[in-house]
């Protein structure tokens, strides 16, 4: 009996050493240029960007006239009394442009703008990855400082708890450290709760279930390539997204002008028609537009149905004319329209040269704050190497029984704080540089950062 129990509870163990290995197994590690890949396949404002531009590509092909992309169609009249004609009639028509007209161009202009902002939503998306990534770097490197001052204070309390009961400490003292303790507790507490809760927000960024387990690599060693602060003003003043987006906007301002005053002008049509029995054969040429609009029709009915234009009664006609028409007053409207996109296109000047004075301002700041973010880095490495040969020093006296596992613990606690501070300004010049490649409009590319032999500069 005892043997089968020991079998049965040896075979539970199997399970479960079993099953957690296919847990440990399913818990993906993610460096951070995955997790930028995954939220740019799933992330749910990418798609909705994308699906704009597939919009914005469709509705500039349907301004373009310049294929050959006939319609056909039927109608049939119905007499219901009287002299109406009843008949049955086929259609084939088409019109073709020999230069774009003022809504392809338009419709252009809404395309760049979409995939502007496609790219300006991939580019936030690439940020929130690597500042919520960095976040929780930083938070689990908290977590593990804050780990080692809980056992510091753990060995604190109990070693004070001793002296008190031996009548060498107060029950200040005591419950000073029993205090010290319970922070010591409550920080790891709520980091470990801030871990769970950046995980789901790094999952919800790549569009997966916010429970979907993961671990995350450490950050791989990074080089920032030399700025010049004159350079990347002249960069960002012309390639900005807000720049091109004013720009943009100025563009269709001037198409709506050359629009208007077209309506000014006179407006040449060339007609020819040709109709033989039940069949015609209709062009008409647009002059201004540069554009050729074509008509077959097939009376399929017994009924004779006349041209719109030709005079002729015969079953064989033919006719070539011109049309001539020319708007001679608006009552003042197009002239009131035209001073309004005037002082639209002055507007939009004016809001060019104070965005690009704006832009000036922002990325001497943002350049200031990098830069300055670099010097500490030089401060926070000097006190890094003073920390770790100090608690090496510590070490050796701990080991030579000079100092007590207390004092070891408080060098080490010491060293990871340094270590945890130097780690958290290189996360904090990552997060100027984004910054500063955010307002100059460039792409963000992490892998130009990495090291050619990246080392993990956490560990």
């Amino acid at each position: 009996m005892n043997r089968e129990k020991l079998l049965v509870t040896l075979g539970w163990v199997f399970l479960l050493v079993f099953c957690s290995g296919l847990l440990a197994e399913a818990e993906e590690t993610l460096n951070i240029e995955k997790v930028i890949e995954y939220a740019l396949t799933n992330n749910a404002e990418v798609k909705k960007a994308e699906y704009q531009v597939e919009i914005a590509r469709s509705a500039l092909k349907l301004t373009q006239n310049n294929t050959f992309s006939p319609a056909v169609a039927v109608s049939q009249n119905v007499s219901l009394g009287g002299d109406f004609a009843p008949g049955l009639t086929i259609n084939i028509k088409d019109s073709l442009s020999f230069r774009a007209s003022d809504e392809e161009e338009k419709a252009r202009l809404n395309l760049a703008q979409a995939e502007r902002n496609l790219a300006s939503v991939k580019e936030t998306v690439k940020k929130a990855c690597i500042t919520t990534y960095l976040a929780l770097l930083e938070n689990q490197q908290s977590l593990t400082l804050a780990q080692k001052t809980y056992q510091l204070m753990q060995k604190k309390y109990e070693k004070t708890k001793v002296q008190a009961e031996e009548g060498n400490a107060s029950l200040i003292s005591l419950l000073e450290a029993e205090k010290n303790l319970r922070e010591a507790e409550y920080t790891v507490e709520n980091l470990t709760q801030n871990s769970i809760l950046l995980k789901k927000q790094l999952n919800g960024i790549m569009g997966r279930s916010l429970d979907t387990p993961f671990a995350v690599e450490p950050l791989p060693e990074i080089s920032f390539p030399p700025v010049h602060l004159e350079e990347l003003k002249a960069k960002a003043l012309t390639t900005h997204r807000e720049v091109e987006e004013v720009k943009s906007e100025r563009a269709s301002l001037e198409i709506d002008l050359k629009s208007l005053r077209k309506e000014k002008q006179p407006v040449v049509k060339l007609l020819a028609e040709y109709q033989k029995e039940d069949w015609s054969l209709s062009a008409a040429f647009n002059a201004s537009q540069g554009a050729l609009e074509w008509e077959i029709a097939k009376n399929l009915s017994s009924t004779y149905n006349n041209s719109s234009f030709l005079t002729g009664t015969s079953e064989e006609d033919w006719g070539i004319g011109m049309v001539i028409s020319w708007n001679l007053s608006s009552g003042g409207t197009l002239e009131e329209q035209e001073k309004q996109l005037k002082l639209q296109i002055a507007q939009n000047d004016e809001t060019l040269r104070a965005l690009q004075a704006d832009l000036e301002n922002t990325i001497e700041s943002k350049y200031l704050e990098f830069r300055q973010a670099q010097n500490e880095g030089k401060l926070r490495a000097t006190t890094l190497r003073i920390a770790e040969e100090e608690y090496r020093v510590k070490k050796t006296q701990w080991e030579q029984g000079a100092i007590d596992s207390i004092a070891l613990l408080e060098s080490e606690l010491a060293f990871l704080q340094a270590q945890n501070d130097y780690q958290k300004n290189i996360f904090t010049s990552l997060t100027s540089w984004l910054d500063l490649e955010e307002t100059m409009g460039e792409p963000i590319s992490f892998q130009n950062l990495v090291k050619s032999d990246p080392k993990g500069v956490n560990q």
